[in-house]
């Protein structure tokens, strides 16, 4: 049984490695192919918790996560401080309530990242979030449960003229702005995309750990 769980747990390293990579270059080349480019920052990629601040002044969506619902809400204070809660409810257990709070302590600049203590959930954590150039953004952050809570990712926008599904000129649909995300989060790999359906409502798909899937909306105003 321990050789299995040995075995299993280094295919899902080499496949998530494998997976990452070919994100990276997926990404990479595709905005190094588009005459613009455009940044997500996004205060959270798939489950992770980033540095940033979201550039709205709030958001409220829901998810699937796995065999969990999560419905959520955070209001941006300032440039700063993010402040809500999210609700998760699954089908045997009662509603649990959690909160969705962050501060941003240090502001990126040539030498600095974006630092910013938050909580999410009932879980504390550090996060930094730092620009690739214009192509992309890489984050780093741990959680309470020291060393096991270590978490990274990597995303980035393709295709980031086209601000909706629908296009203006012609009323045709189109592939929309799409923010590519990859993660390493609580011991298990994470890919996801983010989709503009609107400037305002976004769609958002994910895998987590090969296994289970995360989809969801939100709304941004």
């Amino acid at each position: 049984m321990k050789a299995n769980k040995k075995l299993k747990s280094r295919m899902t390293w080499k496949m998530g490695a494998a997976i990452i990579l070919a994100l990276a270059i997926m990404l990479i080349s595709g905005l190094a192919l588009s005459p613009q480019t455009a940044r997500a920052y996004p205060s959270e990629l798939i489950l992770a918790p980033t540095a940033r601040i979201m550039p709205h002044q709030g958001s409220v969506g829901a998810a699937l996560i796995g065999g969990q619902i999560r419905i959520s809400g955070v209001y941006r204070i300032e440039n700063f401080v993010e402040l809500g809660g999210q609700v998760l409810t699954r089908a045997e257990e009662g509603p649990e309530l959690g909160i969705m709070a962050k501060v941003r302590l240090a502001r990126e600049g040539p030498q600095f990242a974006d630092l910013s203590l938050g909580i999410k959930g009932r879980s504390l954590f550090i996060a930094a979030s730092r620009s690739l150039g214009d192509i992309a953004d890489v984050h780093i952050g741990l959680a309470e449960t020291g060393l096991e809570g270590m978490f990274l990712g990597l995303n980035g926008v393709i295709n980031p003229d086209v601000l909706q599904i629908r296009r203006e000129e012609d009323g045709k649909f189109v592939v929309p702005r799409t923010d590519i995300r990859a993660e390493y989060y609580q011991q298990s790999f994470n890919f996801g995309a983010r989709m503009n359906l609107t400037p305002e409502v976004t769609a958002e798909l994910g895998i987590m750990n090969l296994e289970s899937l995360k989809a969801g909306i939100d709304f941004s105003f």
